[in-house]
């Protein structure tokens, strides 16, 4: 069946986009609960996969397909424990470790720009969470 919504965008290994590739692909996903491809832990992996490319990247998709694979052998493909995995996976290696600090100096230099106050609680209560 065809999938709907917008199909996030690749993935190339850039720390600052971890948390945007994520955050589109549960999107994507949700938008999409009843089709094969999301609704089987194995096949989203595999498709997760398919959205990442570059040469930042492609040894650790390789080796995310080995360990998929592997997984096969103790779980069936429609076992949640193959998207636990990689998403354990993912975060490990591509979180933005100095999220945190690069938004507290954000917080610190933050300003109201003329009168727009919603702009303003808007950015600090992104920066604060």
């Amino acid at each position: 069946d065809k999938l709907r919504g917008v199909v996030p965008a690749m993935f190339n290994g850039n720390r600052n986009r971890s948390e945007d590739f994520l955050r589109e692909f549960e999107l994507f996903q949700g938008l999409n609960t009843t089709s094969d491809i999301m609704a089987t832990p194995y096949l989203r992996v595999l498709y997760a996969l398919s959205l990442m490319r570059g040469d930042n990247i492609k040894d650790w998709v390789r080796d995310q397909v080995t360990a998929l694979n592997d997984r096969l052998n103790t779980h069936a493909r429609d076992e949640e424990e193959h998207w636990t995995q990689f998403l354990t996976a993912f975060n490990r290696t591509f979180t933005d470790t100095a999220a945190q600090a690069t938004a507290y100096h954000k917080l610190q230099d933050l300003k109201m720009n003329k009168d727009d106050l919603d702009s303003y609680i808007a950015t600090f209560n992104h920066l604060a969470t």
